[in-house]
């Protein structure tokens, strides 16, 4: 089977399954996981480094969100990711995780 590689994906909005039923739910721009990100956090699990997996791939791939202020700052900024509820990180991790995955249908075809 020939290989097909799009690297032109875009980032998308996703809103954590805890925020769906908020009035104003959080959302996060996510764009695709780097192969090199998959590996590291990859390997941070294999270390039973979960956390550390987590927020690696949300550092990486979260580039932007709505509805979410912290520490009294409403604007995107990197360096406020790690401050984010360990909940939201989870389920943040687990949706970059399962977009990076091929499916099982994917493997066979």
């Amino acid at each position: 089977m020939a290989l097909a590689v799009t690297s032109s994906l875009a980032p998308e909005w996703f809103t954590p399954p805890s925020q769906a039923d908020e009035a104003e739910p959080a959302g996060f721009l996510l764009a695709p996981l780097s192969a090199a990100g998959f590996l590291n956090a990859n390997a941070a699990v294999s270390a039973d480094r979960y956390g550390d997996a987590a927020m690696l791939v949300c550092q990486e791939v979260i580039k932007g969100w709505r509805n979410v202020t912290v520490d009294g700052e409403a604007e995107f900024k990197p360096r406020l990711i790690a401050s984010l509820p360990p909940v939201i990180v989870s389920e943040l991790a687990t949706e970059i995780i399962g977009r990076a995955t091929l499916s099982e249908t994917e493997r066979k075809n």
